[in-house]
């Protein structure tokens, strides 16, 4: 197996733990992962559905030194607390409420999918004491009179019916050299 250089950037955000903290909004505690100085300017991180604020952990301590950086857990997920309903509305309530206890002024959000859509959310609660928003991988539907329900059940992935044909769909491409090791020939998808 080939060695792997980890930069340096890499390793240090890992090193720099956050502070753990939490505020209750709503009767849910939602937990969060706090990173530098608080007069600093706020970054919040908002993680994708089924996910948690660590999926940033690697990333966000990078920003410490210019920014009070927030990687938030949204309700039931991570180690925030469950709820009985779930919303993006909800969650974007949760994302305002964190920056309210933590007294940023005009914060930026940066969200994943879902973390997109609660952002966005977010942003339209607090508009001018936002100072922006980045979404990444995240749908965005032009507003109308009456919006479609989003849907937050999850859907079954593709079934193969051959093992080696489903390995060698999730396999990345670096792995290529491993499955030709073990003698699954990877220009062969049928088998």
């Amino acid at each position: 197996m080939n060695s792997v250089n980890i930069p340096s950037w890499f390793k240090d955000a890992i090193l720099n733990k956050p502070q753990i903290r939490s505020v209750k909004i709503k009767g849910t505690n939602i937990v969060y992962n706090a990173w530098g100085d608080k007069s600093k300017p706020g970054l919040i991180f908002i993680h994708g559905g089924m996910a948690h604020a660590e999926w940033w952990s690697f990333i966000a301590p990078y920003f410490a030194k210019t920014h009070r950086v927030i990687a938030m857990n949204l309700g039931g997920m991570g180690d925030s607390d469950w709820k009985k309903k779930y919303s993006v509305e909800s969650w974007g309530v949760e994302i305002v409420g964190v920056c309210k206890k933590e007294k940023l002024t005009k914060p930026i959000f940066i969200g994943h999918s879902l973390g997109g859509m609660c952002g966005v959310y977010a942003a339209s609660l607090m508009k001018k004491e936002l100072y922006g928003l980045v979404i990444v991988d995240t749908a965005i539907m032009p507003p109308t009179d009456n919006p479609p329900k989003f849907d937050l059940k999850v859907r079954a992935n593709k079934v193969y019916k051959k093992n080696l044909k489903a390995a060698y769909t999730l396999l990345f491409p670096p792995q290529i050299p491993i499955i030709k090791n073990i003698g699954i020939n990877p220009a062969s998808k049928n088998k």
